[in-house]
This record gives structure tokens, sequence and C-alpha cells, in this order.
């Protein structure tokens, strides 16, 4: 597939022609690199060193790089930087043929699988203070509509190496902009409006669900009054990389044109969105009753602790309970332990285990932004099962979901007696389940979900004001 030279004018001059309507984004490129890493991209509590774009000292600027601000615009970032493959003006102004920057980005290649020219590649250091290194951002580019599904897949990354992390590219670093809940690189060909196209296409090879994941995707064409002039671009998402307090770590932010020069992409950071903070807050309980216990207790290992079995809280008879703050966006495995010695772990059925780190199954899950409480398992089993003598187990009010995530089929256990009202939400808001339901406390209320992504429950009592909500995952 060729680029047509005389489409790519007809474009150019059309988005000549609405920057007059377009005054409310702007783009200022006279910043330092360093004043645009630590005064704009970073939040509070963070600094950068080693600064460096393509290569360059901090005191280098770009016309590649650049503060936008888009103030009162329906774009979903009103302020940040901008990293484009061409003039970063271009979000203002239109147009999709510049070139600067580099070519062949190593990290960039190995992750598109192409030849890579016009790459904008940002690099600092920073000191962990936290658990988790997060930015929020939006993928837009000039490829969109017309080049969907091609050879000209431009991408981008958000490359993190250091202490704990083990990836494929420079530096050990892995890639940490993924389309939500996979690990799938955000790149045009894997998503986008989801094109209805005969498989194998180049969008189904990159991104099996491509059509289900246009959920992330914004159609810009025509182009909305107010926003950037790239005809699509991704909603906003969150990169999420996990971090060891005290241990620096190496960021790298990389976008390039994929095949060729022309129709450039730019990459659209949320102002202060860099930080380091603390991760989800995740509850474990384990059942006791059908085993007799070690002296020494329950204990819990798994990729969250290294495999180092830690201590379990009694809370009561038969229940034990741990607590963790992890990195959110990760799958993990697990297992319980009879005592501190490797020799207590527990057998992990087929029906709930996984491949892990350790010998055997083990548990897994997958771990969304939310805070989580995972539901009580007996020792040795997939069930769930409850401690009549602990009320908190039912949360006092706390909705229970399993297994969560699912293929699409959930079980909720109700907190309460009476008439209930359960509603599911997808990420748009949009109603996807409503039905009315008498439930029993403690008992089990099955549902199903058609459609892959991450959803709201809601769960709400009649003759009362009271709800509960939890989060969900359809795999």
């Amino acid at each position: 597939m060729m680029k047509n030279k005389t489409l790519l004018l007809s474009c150019l001059f059309l988005y000549a022609s609405i920057y007059s309507v377009n005054a409310q984004v702007s783009v200022d490129t006279t910043m330092t690199i360093e004043d645009l890493v630590n005064d704009v991209l970073l939040g509070e509590g963070m600094t950068a060193t080693n600064i460096t774009y393509n290569g360059f000292a901090a005191d280098v600027s770009d016309l590649a790089i650049g503060m936008f601000s888009a103030e009162n615009s329906p774009f979903p970032i009103s302020e940040g930087v901008v990293m484009a493959t061409g003039l970063a003006s271009q979000i203002v102004t239109g147009g999709g043929w510049s070139n600067t920057g580099i070519d062949d980005d190593p990290d960039l290649v190995a992750l598109a699988g192409l030849n890579m020219n016009d790459c904008a590649v940002l690099e600092f250091d920073f000191i962990a203070s936290e658990n988790v290194f997060l930015i929020d951002y939006v993928f837009a580019s000039n490829e969109y509509p017309a080049y969907t599904c091609s050879q000209f897949n431009d991408a981008f990354g958000i490359f993190v190496s250091g202490p704990g992390i083990d990836g494929p590219f420079t530096n050990s670093a892995s890639n940490f902009a993924f389309i939500p809940n996979t690990n799938i690189p955000v790149a045009i060909n894997t998503v986008n409006s989801g094109p209805n196209l005969p498989e194998p296409n180049p969008c189904s090879e990159a991104n099996p669900n491509y059509q289900d994941d246009s959920i992330y995707f914004i159609e810009n064409n025509p182009q909305q009054t107010n926003s950037i002039s790239m005809p699509g671009h991704t909603q906003l998402l969150t990169a999420y990389a996990p971090l060891q307090v005290g241990e620096e770590y190496h960021v790298k932010l990389a976008i390039g044109d994929a095949f060729d020069g022309a129709l450039d992409s730019s990459v659209l950071f949320q102002k202060g969105s860099a930080i380091d903070s603390t991760g989800t807050n995740v509850r474990v309980d384990v059942n006791t009753e059908n085993i007799f216990v070690d002296d020494e207790g329950m204990f819990i290992a798994g990729t969250f602790n290294n495999d180092t079995p830690e201590s379990m809280i009694q809370v009561s008879e038969n229940i034990y309970r741990y607590f963790a703050n992890l990195a959110p966006h990760v799958d993990l495995t697990y297992k319980f332990y009879n005592g501190s010695s490797l020799t207590g772990a527990e057998v992990v059925p087929d029906l709930c285990g996984t491949e892990g780190s350790l010998s055997g199954l083990s548990r897994s899950v997958f771990v969304t932004i939310e805070d989580m409480i995972l539901d009580p398992v007996c020792f040795g089993t997939c069930e769930t099962c409850f401690d009549p003598l602990n009320t908190d187990n039912v949360g006092i009010g706390q909705l229970l979901l399993f297994p969560n995530p699912s293929p699409g089929r959930f079980q909720v256990v109700s907190p309460k007696d009476g008439f209930a009202r359960i509603q599911v939400f997808n990420i748009l808001g949009s109603i996807v389940y409503d039905e009315r339901v008498f439930l029993a406390a403690g008992s089990n209320f099955e549902f199903e979900l058609e459609e892959r992504g991450l959803y709201k429950v809601n769960l709400s009592f009649d003759q009362t004001s009271q709800s509960h909500s939890s989060t969900l995952i359809v795999e």
C-alpha cells in the first residue's frame, strides 16, 4: 500500500483551513527539555535527572516536542507535554509529513517489528519514593482512518527499566503502554475504530480483539470543535510500572513513524501525571476449617513478594488474612502455606490453578485500579467459603464477586436479604445489564456479560439509600 500524495496535500489544506476554529488548542515549543519534564510532565514529589531528548542533553529544545494546552476542549487532556513524529504544532495546524527526530530506535523497532522513522525519544531517571510509577497519555495519529490495518503501524512505548523489571528491551526494560487489561502495545493496528475486515488482516494479527478494543478509541473525523487536528486518538489511558522504594529507575518515552515518514503521529501526556504512587490495596482471606493448622499459623507467597512465605493474620477461628499494596494492571500468582515451610504449600486444584513461579499450580489475580477484597477460599480448594463466625466476611455491606476476572460468567454474593437491583456499567458509563432480583444474605446470584472489558457493578436494595459497588473484568 502506497500513500497518495494528492490525498495528503488535500488533508494538509483541510487541516490548515480549520486552524482558526482550533484556537482553544495551542503548543509552545520554546521550553527546554528539562523544564518540560520537571515543571510540566512530573507530578509533585518527583524530580528527574539525566534528562535527554533524542540523545541530547537537557538544555536542547526541539520543534517535535513541547507543552500544549487544550482548555475548553473535548480532548481528554487539558494541558501537558506533546511528542510527535513531525512538528508538535501539527496538533493545532494540521499536517502530516514532517521529517524530524531519529530513525530506527532499537526499542521501537523491536516493539513494532518494522523500521521506524522520525522517532522522538525522551529519557530521564528518578528515585522511587513509592511502589508504582504511573503516567496518563493519549495516542493520536494522522494515519487514522485511511491507513488503519495497514503496514503503516505507527507505535510508541513507555519503557521503564530498573530493579525488579526484567523485560526484552534496552537495559532489560519493559513497555507499559498497553491497551487496558491486556499486554498488547498501543499502536495504529491495535486500537482504532475497529473496521470490519476479512481475517486475517494486520489489525487482527496485531490484536485479535481489536474490534472489541475500539471502545478505547475516539473518532475525530470530522474534527470536533476546539479539539486537536488529528483525525483519531485513544481515550485517556494510564500506564503503570512496579517500583521498589529507594531504587533508581530509567524512563524512556518514544514514538515513531512505521515503514515511512508520512502522516505523523503524536503522544500527549497529561500535566503532572508522571508520578510514583501507592498501588492497589488487596485483601486476601483463606478459610482453614478443613485442615489442622500448623503451630506457626498460615502463610502466603507469590510473585508479589518474591515467592517468600509471609505470615497471615488470624481474624477469626478459621479465617486468616493478608493485606498487600500492589501495582495495578498486573497478573499475580500466589498460594497459601500451612506453616512457613515450603512443604506446607497447598496443592491448588486444576480447576482454579494456573502456572506460576512456585512449584505446582498457583492461584492468580489480576490487580485492578480500585482496592480489592478477594473472596475467601478454603485451603487447597477452589471453593468460596465464608466463616459464619466472622461477620466481616460479608463485609457488613461488602459486595463480593467471583470469579474475577472471568470469561463472562459471574456470581455475586449478597451482603443482606431483600429485593435488589443489579446494574453493570461499561467503561463509557452505559448500562449493559439491569435486573431486579430477591437475594438472601450469603447466597449467590449468577449473571453473564458477553463483551470483554472493564465494568462497574452496582447493587442497591429497595427502600434503602445504601448501595454496594465493585469492579469486574471480562477477559
